[in-house]
């Protein structure tokens, strides 16, 4: 019997650096694009929304990436295929303070992740606090 992966959400934070530093040649030896790596070999399984995949195109199109459209979109493609692509009901109130990262929050209730992951403090704090955190 085999043992279920580990679903995770990844923040935009680390899914873009990881992106890129995973298909530099040679490849980046930062965390982010470590997790990209293993994800990419089968070892975990990524879960994302609609939502995250739009923001992660954007930022990639963004500086300091400024990848060329067309290539954000096959990254944005690549992803969705190959991760748990949820629906995440809009709702009220917010679970944290930021937007975005309680975009990141819900994608991992929706998707029964079993952890958000996140590079920024403010958010692993915030999440933290959270009923069960």
């Amino acid at each position: 019997m085999s043992t279920p992966q580990p679903r995770l959400v990844l923040d935009t934070n680390l899914l873009v650096p990881g992106v890129v530093g995973a298909t530099a040649i040679p490849p980046g030896p930062s965390a982010s694009a470590t997790l990209i790596r293993v994800w990419a070999a089968g070892y975990c399984t990524f879960v994302v929304s609609e939502a995250l995949l739009e923001e992660y195109e954007d930022v990639m199109r963004r500086p300091p990436f400024h990848i060329a459209a067309r290539a954000a979109r096959a990254f944005r493609a690549v992803i969705a295929k190959r991760s748990v692509v949820v629906t995440v009901r809009a709702s009220r109130p917010l679970l944290t303070q930021d937007p975005d990262a309680d975009m990141v929050l819900k994608t991992a209730i929706a998707g029964k992740a079993q952890l958000p992951v996140t590079n920024t403090e403010d958010d692993v704090r915030e999440i933290a606090t959270l009923p069960g955190g």
